[in-house]
């Protein structure tokens, strides 16, 4: 099922207009990559929000924040925009794009907080999933040591699809 809907992604990114298209297709990655990540039992636990943040200029604000009020297992999205000085406290997913990266992705380190960016070399740098552009595809990579290291499970479904496990 999952492998079906990645090809579908890229076939939708093919044939439809690709620089709109491509914000709406990352944001539909960023919500099925929730369904295939557990977070420690305490926040499964907790039955409440999914907290996704969004910091970085072009951070496709408008496009995550379609994501709000959607169910992932027990929780509900609820996606907040990033300032800088904002405390990560909360969030369970993290969006970042530009500049951003290298002043937040220090934040997260060892707290189980989902990062995903569209910035190249994100996962070198100790992001998890680094999604990848490739001509007219979308794929992505994922540093699993640092998900562990941050007290996250990644479906071995969703470790199949990636270009890159590192």
């Amino acid at each position: 099922m999952l492998r079906a809907l990645v090809y579908t992604l890229g076939v939708l990114l093919s044939s439809l207009g690709y620089a709109e298209d491509e914000a709406q297709l990352k944001a539909a990655f960023v919500y099925n990559f929730t369904k295939y990540v557990t977070w420690p039992l305490a926040t499964e636990q907790a039955n409440g929000q999914l907290r996704v943040c969004v910091s970085g200029k072009g951070a496709y604000t408008d496009e995550l924040s379609q994501l709000a009020g959607r169910e992932v297992r027990t929780f509900r999205i609820e996606v907040v925009n990033l300032s800088m000085g904002d405390a990560l406290d909360g969030c369970q997913v993290v969006y970042v794009t530009g500049e951003d990266v290298r002043k937040i992705l220090p934040k997260t380190q060892d707290k189980a907080i989902l990062t995903i960016s569209d910035d190249p070399d994100f996962v070198e740098r100790g992001g998890i999933i680094g999604l990848i552009t490739e001509g007219r595809r979308i794929r992505f990579d994922i540093n699993l040591g640092r998900a562990k290291a941050s007290q996250l499970q990644i479906s071995s479904r969703l470790l199949q699809l990636a270009r890159r496990v590192e």
